[in-house]
């Protein structure tokens, strides 16, 4: 029997992390305090989690060490495919949550599953 997964995007910039999942959207600081916050309201998920995370010049490396003792995945991806992928389902505006959502539609399409890196 074939295991549902969860897929979360997220949109890391220095002082926050937008996190979009199903319909939806919530903001946590991206610090350590934020990272547990976040890792508590994904366990929520009845089914395994996969976070999709724009590569942030650094910023998203707290959070996948965070992750590195949960069972939660983490797949990082170019920022340029997020948007590029936002933009050809007719997606013109440029927002965090925007990005989040891209993230999280882009993984789940199947489309780009082999440039990633997928990190513990």
């Amino acid at each position: 029997m074939k295991q549902s997964v969860v897929y979360i995007g997220i949109d890391v910039a220095k002082a926050h992390l937008d996190v979009a999942w199903q319909e939806q959207s919530r903001r946590f600081a991206n610090d350590k305090c934020g990272q547990v916050a976040l890792i508590k309201w994904l366990k929520q998920s009845a089914f395994p989690v996969q976070l999709i995370c724009e590569a942030s010049g650094g910023y998203e490396q707290a959070l996948v060490e965070s992750l590195e003792h949960t069972d939660i995945t983490a797949s990082v991806v170019q920022a340029n495919r997020v948007r590029q992928y936002a933009r050809a389902a007719g997606i013109l505006a440029k927002t965090d949550k925007v990005d989040a959502r891209g993230a999280c539609g882009l993984w789940s399409s199947d489309a780009t599953k082999t440039n990633t890196t997928a990190l513990p």
